[in-house]
């Protein structure tokens, strides 16, 4: 009987957990729903972006594309170059004829005549103007380059003189007598070289160079006979010949 009351009491069922357990499926059968809208949503996306793939991707979703082996990735290749069509750089060398080269030669030409004489004016000017001013050393410098740059010019001798009485009459007989020296070996012929071998004479006396005084007195009374030139060139000598006497 204690039994039997104790089994009548016991109740059939919670109705709250019941209700419990009910929600719970009915959310849990929501929840796979939208599960399945999404993943049906995303194989729709997988289809627009890649439409080679939608059969693959509906069949297996959830497995992933294989990866190509990088061996086997596409190689886009490079348009063929052209290359230019060969030239020949072998070149036959001969040595030219005589003729080629004279004409060659003749060709080219002298210099200007008109140009050379004008740069020959201006620098005979600058130089004869620098030493009539007072600048002896520039002036003759400048002289004796004119008659070393236009040795065939009708100055060049001219220059050499002036250049060399300048330095005389600026007390350096010793330079004087190197130019002078130089205008009797170059222009031995030019109409100022027996006054000038007379005033290379002059340059020895005052370096007291008597033999070399009296060689070139001589050598203007003999290379210049019956010229005022040799005629001073002989009183010269009779005073060397007068002062040794007297020594």
């Amino acid at each position: 009987m204690a039994a039997a009351g104790c089994a009548t009491a016991r109740p059939q069922g919670d109705p709250e957990l019941g209700a419990q357990l009910k929600a719970m499926a009915t959310r849990q059968a929501e929840l796979e729903r939208k599960i399945e809208r999404l993943e049906a949503g995303l194989l729709a996306q997988r289809a627009v972006a890649a439409p080679g793939k939608m059969a693959i991707s509906a069949a297996s979703p959830h497995e992933t594309a294989p990866l190509v082996p990088q061996h086997l990735a596409t190689v886009r290749l490079s348009p063929q170059v052209r290359r230019a069509t060969a030239v020949p750089t072998v070149v036959d060398l001969r040595e030219p004829d005589s003729a080629t080269v004279d004409q060659l030669f003749s060709d080219a030409g002298e210099p200007d005549s008109t140009s050379q004489d004008a740069a020959a004016n201006e620098t005979y000017q600058a130089a004869l103007a620098a030493i009539t001013t007072g600048d002896v050393e520039n002036g003759a410098a400048a002289l004796q380059g004119f008659a070393a740059r236009f040795p065939k010019d009708g100055r060049a001798a001219t220059a050499l003189y002036q250049a060399g009485l300048g330095l005389l009459h600026f007390g350096d007989p010793q330079s004087a007598a190197i130019v002078f020296e130089r205008l009797g070996d170059d222009f031995p012929l030019a109409k100022e070289t027996p006054e000038g071998m007379v005033r290379l004479a002059d340059c020895h006396v005052r370096l007291k160079r008597t033999e070399r005084a009296k060689d070139a007195y001589a050598r203007v009374v003999n290379r210049y006979p019956g010229t005022t030139a040799a005629r001073t060139a002989e009183a010269g000598l009779k005073n060397l010949a007068t002062q040794q006497a007297t020594q």
